[in-house]
């Protein structure tokens, strides 16, 4: 990972007080909090899009935006509807990669689990994290009827992966 990057993931860390997870996590947490803040421009617990640490495999985040909140419980669905009579629903889904090189298969093993995630009757491993999302698009998807738009339940899909070597100015030794 490049010091400029690194500086910014440390002080996230300090900042979430998540230095006793591992690199890895530190940097799911950095990603899902970076790509989800793009959206979703409220404040959040980095736990709340965190699906990485289950068994789930192929998705490190996952932000479900209901009517402007994020949701985090089936529940809330239904409030929201309650209140304002629609549902519009977005979808984030992030991978985060800390590997020495980017590799096509991690990709691929990201686009199999989003579509996965979103199957009826699901191929993949879910970790309770995940099931917990899931029963969350259910709840979102047995409203249909009450989106805006029935094309409106929108997702987003972000793969950050910093390698190493990748920093401003390197040259590789051709040596």
């Amino acid at each position: 990972m490049d010091r400029i990057t690194q500086g910014l993931v440390d002080e996230f860390v300090k900042n979430f007080d998540l230095g006793k997870e591992s690199p890895e996590e530190q940097f799911e947490h950095f990603v899902n909090v970076a790509v989800v803040s793009s959206e979703y421009h409220e404040s959040f617990d980095p736990s709340d899009v965190h699906v990485g640490k289950d068994a789930n495999p192929g998705i490190d985040g996952l932000a479900i935006i209901v009517n402007g909140s994020l949701v985090t419980e089936e529940e809330e669905v239904e409030d929201l509807l309650s209140t304002n009579k629609y549902l519009e629903v977005t979808f984030i889904f992030t991978q985060a990669k800390t590997s020495s090189s980017f590799d096509g298969a991690d990709m691929g093993s990201f686009i199999e689990a989003v579509r996965d995630f979103f199957r009826e009757k699901p191929r993949l491993v879910r970790g309770q994290d995940l099931k917990t999302k899931a029963a969350i698009a259910d709840r979102a998807f047995k409203n249909t009827a009450k989106m805006r738009d029935c094309s409106n339940a929108t997702g987003r899909l972000g793969l950050d992966s910093h390698s190493r070597g990748s920093e401003i100015g390197h040259k590789p030794n051709r040596g």
